[in-house]
């Protein structure tokens, strides 16, 4: 074996450690970073409300920003998701929101929103019972999911 061969099979060795490194702390901190509960917080001190909150004390008819692991999601099926965060859930519509008179709202985008998603939320709740929705209803008008890195902040 000349010098040359041995440098290059030392080169080819280096480098394949350096790739098994990477995937190794890739695999180690993507996972973990998109599935910390503990940015709740960080997400609240950008005024955001839990589910909890929100249910124990409503703000009808008014944009609202809310919180949650998504759960109940099949388009195929229905237009809503059931959203729960701190013990609470509420069901979110994200389609086929007509009011009292017959106006239909535009649908929140759920393209590529999963079942235990961790996702944010601006819409509002019902305030009243309608023909199409119960009081309390969530009706979304928009469903972000971020991801939360290690120190609870969400990425957007």
């Amino acid at each position: 074996m000349g010098k040359a061969s041995i440098a290059t099979s030392f080169t080819n060795r280096i480098t394949l450690v350096a790739i098994v490194a990477i995937a190794v702390v890739m695999l180690a901190v993507i996972p973990a970073g998109c599935n910390q509960a503990n940015g709740d917080a960080a997400v609240e001190s950008r005024g955001a409300r839990s589910v909890a909150e929100l249910l124990s004390s409503p703000t009808y008819d008014e944009e609202i920003i809310t919180y949650g692991t998504i759960s109940e999601l099949d388009e195929a099926t229905h237009s809503y998701f059931e959203l729960t965060s701190r013990g609470a859930t509420i069901r979110v519509w994200f389609d086929l929101k007509v009011d009292a008179d017959g106006n239909r709202e535009p649908p929140a985008d759920v393209a590529g929103v999963l079942n235990g998603h961790r996702a944010v939320v601006r819409g509002e709740q019902k305030g009243s019972a309608g023909k199409y929705h119960e009081k309390g209803d969530f009706w979304a008008a928009e469903v972000c999911v971020p991801c939360v890195i290690p120190g609870g902040q969400w990425i957007e």
